[in-house]
Formats: C-alpha cells, sequence, structure tokens
C-alpha cells in the first residue's frame, strides 16, 4: 500500500529518535494514473536517515543495470567504496549517454507517453476485474500490477497452477507474507508487459477458472 504523508511522517520520526536506517526502493513512482502522486520519504523534512533508491531499468531496460542512490554523503562514499572493490561500475558509456538522455528532456517525455501507455492497460485491467471477477478489488493509483484478496478459501497455489493451464499467468502472493499458510488467498497480476487487448478476455479466463474452484 501507499503509506499516507501523515504516516510517513511519522515513520521518519521514529528514525531519527532510534538511530535506524531506512532503504526506501522507489522504482515506479513514475507510473501513478490517479490523483497526485505522493511524494518520497527522502522528499520530506527530516529525512537523513532514508537512503532512496531509483531504477532505470525497470524502464528502459532491465539489461542496463543502472540505478541511483540518494543518501548522506558518508553512506554514498561507504558504498561507492564498496562497489569499486567488490562489483565494479558498469561502462562509463552507457552511464555518460543516458545522462545526456536526461539532459535533453527524452527521458522525461518518454516517461510521460509511456504513463500514458500504462494508464490505459490500468485502467482496462480495472474495468475487466469489476466487470468479471466476484470480489471487491482495491485497485493501486499506481504502478505495474495489482494485488487481489480472495476469500479465506481460496489456494493461490491451486488457482496458479488452473489458471496457467488456460494459458494465464498469475504470481502467487502467500510467499510475499512473514507467514505464508495464512496467507494463500492473495494473488497478483501484472499488466505492464502485456497487450491492452489481451487484458479482458485474460481476466474472463481467470475468472472462469475461479468459477470452476468453485469461489
Amino acid at each position: 500500500m501507499t503509506l499516507s504523508v501523515s504516516r510517513r511522517r511519522t515513520i521518519l520520526d521514529a528514525t531519527l529518535s532510534s538511530g535506524t536506517l531506512v532503504i526506501e526502493d522507489d522504482y515506479d513512482s513514475e507510473f501513478r494514473y490517479r490523483g497526485k502522486p505522493t511524494p518520497a520519504l527522502k522528499a520530506l523534512p527530516n529525512s537523513a536517515h532514508v537512503v532512496y533508491l531509483g531504477s532505470f531499468t525497470k524502464f528502459l531496460a532491465p539489461g542496463l543495470r543502472m540505478g541511483y542512490i540518494v543518501g548522506d554523503p558518508g553512506i554514498i562514499a561507504e558504498l561507492r567504496s564498496q562497489r569499486r572493490y567488490r562489483i565494479r561500475h558498469i561502462a562509463g558509456h552507457p552511464q555518460r549517454a543516458m545522462a545526456m538522455l536526461i539532459d535533453s528532456g527524452q527521458y522525461h517525455r518518454t516517461i510521460s507517453r509511456r504513463r500514458t501507455q500504462l494508464q490505459r492497460k490500468w485502467r482496462l485491467l480495472v474495468e475487466a476485474l469489476e466487470k468479471h471477477l466476484p470480489w471487491d478489488v482495491s485497485a493501486p493509483p499506481g504502478g505495474v500490477s495489482v494485488w487481489i484478496r480472495g476469500p479465506q478459501e481460496l489456494d493461490c497455489i491451486e488457482l496458479q497452477a488452473a489458471c496457467l493451464r488456460e494459458g494465464v499467468v498469475i504470481e502467487r502472493g502467500d510467499v510475499f507474507f512473514d507467514d505464508p499458510s495464512t496467507h494463500r488467498n492473495f494473488f497478483r497480476l501484472g499488466f505492464a508487459a502485456i497487450d491492452a487487448a489481451a487484458i479482458e478476455p485474460g481476466i474472463r479466463r481467470l475468472a472462469k477458472t475461479v468459477h470452476g474452484l468453485g469461489l
């Protein structure tokens, strides 16, 4: 879930009082389709104990393996040293090309076009879920996937196998919880890499599979 600004400030106050370091992994903040973007923890006051991670690979190409970190100068210096001796940096030419793409404004224009494409897919998915699935779905205002919480008797492992036989791929949700055995009624649907025309037929097949399992 996306935390409210008040909850974010509560977290920041707690990090300062306890000395805790927070890693903020923000890989899809550019893709919000409803309402105003929520500011990152690192963008709020008293965020000295937050290390912000961003990535270009999700948006441009996974093979780039290129991202960035915003944090305290001491942390950045230590991470730079560790990376130098353990992993090495990626080649300088892709880094310079990425900087030129940002400076030209083309990067942000491309993000805007991609956001429009994903917003259409997001809307198609939400409408299809509301039309065909027998459960209430609380769609997030952004991102590239939708979490589904089914009835308690739903077994996401069984559903995943049944859907795959119908040519529909879902991601089981139990593995994302501390106690997977009590959260087998969750699963996730991604939509970024799917053709828009395949979304509604895919959800129809999902609903048919759910019905066939007696749910």
